[in-house]
């Protein structure tokens, strides 16, 4: 029978990236789900681009109102990150499964963005290294 791990993370949390690529490499899954809108998993593949190098994020946004977007930013430390990369070397199969954006775009009801230069000085402390 199948096995259900759930690995809780602390976004862009350098001490949760670690811990996830060690229970990754012990559990070895069939499949991996990360939050995120799953109307961009097709986006996942991308991560894997010679070219494409943290820090990076997937942006959706309305054709008829550019400034409502939704950011997924991603930095080297990012947990989300970390199990996309594993998931893409071990020829893992990987999907977001949340929310799709569509919907999550519909809403009228803006969300404030973290301060990613707060996230930077919070890994820096925590001892990661760029």
């Amino acid at each position: 029978m199948p096995e259900l791990h759930i690995l809780g993370v602390r976004h862009h949390g350098p001490g949760s990236a670690r811990s996830l690529v060690l229970a990754l490499e012990q559990r070895q899954p069939d499949i991996i789900l990360i939050e995120g809108p799953a109307d961009v998993s097709n986006m996942i593949s991308w991560l894997a681009h010679q070219d494409m190098q943290p820090p990076l994020a997937l942006v959706s946004y309305r054709k008829d109102d550019p400034k409502r977007a939704s950011f997924y930013p991603m930095v080297v430390y990012s947990p989300e990150y970390q199990a996309i990369k594993y998931a893409l070397a071990n020829d893992i199969e990987v999907r977001f499964f949340d929310l799709p954006q569509k919907y999550m775009l519909a809403s009228k009801t803006k969300v404030a963005m973290p301060d990613i230069e707060a996230m930077n000085t919070l890994a820096k402390a925590a001892g990661h290294k760029h």
